[in-house]
């Protein structure tokens, strides 16, 4: 009797480190992001210069960004109180059943929103391409584009928030059994409007972007080296950059999403599919869940090199922090 309850508070002592450490990388990679994130939309609203129609669309992937990384400060907050529960034997699940309703609806909301974002981004390169550089999408149309991007990724996060949970063996966010199929239907539908039409569609423009800035360096690279070595500045710093972060921020997050809607469509046929597939693939669900707390921290770092201007203010701005602590420390020095 003694070495059976030995055995099982060694196995709730393991369990309890376990979740204990998955709180700690949490809280790292949640208030990095939200830190970072916080910075990018500080800069652009706080200087003039940079309210610009494109600057508005990175200021929402940014907030979008902020909103996964609060989930995840908000997911560690779980881990911490669930290493608490299995140490002291008494249940969270209803406290960790809401809080998983609000990660669910910040993760889905937000990627859905950055996908869509990223496509309105295309079609505002896709424009100042086509044109010559002659027009750019407006402000007002920039806003009208934010407030569309939230709205549509809102009302395609309702049903999976809704029967967001807890899982009470291991307190991670999963989903209650959806019994009616139209619900699943119309839900996989929402997905495919807010995530993959986006995605395909920013892909397509950008390869016709590509495609046609190649066919203009090589006119004229016979006709002026000035305008082939501005049209090649151009394509590295306007195009192959925005390019890089679509890729990266989608790539990132669609493994983590793919695994949330197949668990969904999965126990809709076996109530214990959820279980038996991170048994199978507990390496790849824990790769995607890694991935998709990456994007938040290395975009802002990437949007220095879309824009001259934003990269400029964001240095000066972080040296004249620099320059005021090492002031302090200086003043503080010498009084003392």
């Amino acid at each position: 009797m003694e070495s059976s309850n030995n055995s099982l508070y060694g196995s709730i002592n393991t369990t309890s480190k376990r979740i204990l450490a998955s709180g700690h990388v949490n809280l790292s990679f949640g208030l990095t992001g939200c830190l970072l994130n916080g910075c990018v939309c500080f800069i652009i609203i706080h200087h003039k210069s940079l309210r610009q129609p494109f600057n508005h669309l990175i200021v929402n992937l940014a907030v979008s960004d902020f909103l996964v990384s609060l989930a995840v400060i908000l997911n560690s907050i779980i881990n911490y109180t669930a290493a608490a529960a299995f140490h002291h034997l008494f249940d969270v699940t209803n406290i960790a059943n809401i809080i998983c309703k609000f990660i669910i609806f910040c993760i889905i909301s937000s990627f859905s929103s950055t996908c869509l974002t990223l496509f309105a981004i295309s079609i505002e390169r896709y424009q100042c391409i086509t044109t010559n550089h002659r027009h750019t999408m407006k402000l007002s149309t920039a806003r009208k584009a934010i407030m569309l991007t939230w709205l549509l990724a809102a009302s395609s996060t309702i049903i999976p928030a809704y029967y967001g949970k807890a899982d009470p063996k291991d307190y991670n966010c999963t989903f209650a059994n959806i019994a009616e199929l139209w619900l699943i239907i119309l839900l996989y539908i929402l997905a495919f409007i807010t995530i993959v039409l986006p995605i395909l569609s920013m892909l397509i423009l950008y390869t016709y972007i590509v495609i046609k800035l190649f066919n203009k360096i090589q006119v004229s690279d016979s006709n002026s080296p000035a305008i082939m070595k501005a049209q090649k500045k151009y394509l590295c710093h306007s195009i192959i950059v925005i390019v890089i972060i679509s890729i990266f921020t989608c790539g990132t997050g669609l493994p983590l999403l793919s695994f949330y809607f197949t668990v969904i469509i999965g126990q809709y046929i076996d109530p214990n599919f959820r279980r038996l597939i991170i048994v199978q693939y507990y390496q790849w669900w824990a790769i995607a869940s890694f991935l998709f707390l990456l994007a938040p921290i290395v975009n802002p770092l990437l949007y220095n090199f879309v824009s001259r201007q934003f990269r400029k203010i964001a240095l000066d701005f972080f040296s004249f922090k620099c320059c005021c602590k090492s002031k302090r420390r200086c003043h503080k020095v010498m009084d003392s």
